[in-house]
């Protein structure tokens, strides 16, 4: 048997697992993308909505049925916009990332991202705090699109077979002699095996066994004579239906 190097059994061993640490990566950063969206739309998305709602309480009037519908209309734009805004951005990311989409797809994907992109980020913005919580609050709603964007990762095919090339150390030897191929068995060998399997029955074993041969061989008789009577063809006059 040819030695093999600790280095060669590494590099092939690190190669043959090339296919399976990608997947790895691939499933954590979905994984991850997964928890920092949520947790970037979890802070977002009520942010942006108790901002709109408490800008919108100095013009509600509570005081007659009219005021009390237009109170409700601006709570649902309030509460709303911001869900349809992250859930655009969302979709808009989906389709970037969409390998069968075409071009004009795409484009037209990061052309409609900027508009509930830019709002989403707006109102973050111009929530009451201090400027560097305004900066993060902004940068949430960027958060989500790069999170997203990241899922989408592209293999290099070609990379991988090359680096599986040249870390794949093939083995030309033969660890144990090739065994010779069995020859067929003959007729002979076959009668003299059913014999010995008889001479090693019971009683009860060789008479059920007799009894199943004897029903083989009357069905397969039976079959022949079947086949060899000549069907005689029907008088004229009638019909057989």
């Amino acid at each position: 048997m040819e030695h093999r190097t600790q280095s060669a059994i590494f590099r092939t061993e690190w190669a043959k697992n090339a296919a399976r640490t990608m997947l790895d990566v691939i499933k954590a950063i979905t994984k991850r993308s997964k928890l920092i969206t949520g947790l970037a739309l979890g802070a977002s998305t009520p942010h942006q909505m108790l901002y709109l709602i408490a800008a919108c309480i100095p013009h509600m009037h509570l005081d007659s049925l009219q005021g009390k519908l237009d109170a409700l209309g601006m709570v649902l734009i309030a509460v709303v916009v911001p869900i349809v805004a992250d859930l655009t951005i969302y979709t808009c990311i989906d389709t970037l990332g969409a390998q069968a989409a075409s071009r004009s797809s795409k484009l037209r994907a990061l052309l409609f991202m900027i508009i509930p992109l830019g709002a989403s980020g707006y109102v973050n913005f111009l929530a009451p705090a201090p400027m560097l919580l305004k900066g993060l609050a902004a940068f949430l709603v960027a958060m989500i699109m790069i999170a997203q964007g990241l899922r989408f990762i592209e293999a290099d095919w070609q990379q991988l077979e090359d680096f599986e090339t040249r870390n794949v150390v093939i083995e030309d030897v033969l660890d144990e002699p090739a065994r010779p191929k069995r020859p067929p068995v003959t007729e002979r060998e076959k009668r003299a095996r059913r014999r010995d399997f008889y001479d090693a029955m019971t009683n009860t074993e060789r008479y059920k066994w007799r009894t199943a041969w004897r029903i083989k061989e009357t069905a397969r008789l039976a079959r022949e004579v079947e086949d060899s009577v000549p069907v005689s063809p029907a008088p004229a006059g009638l019909s057989v239906e």
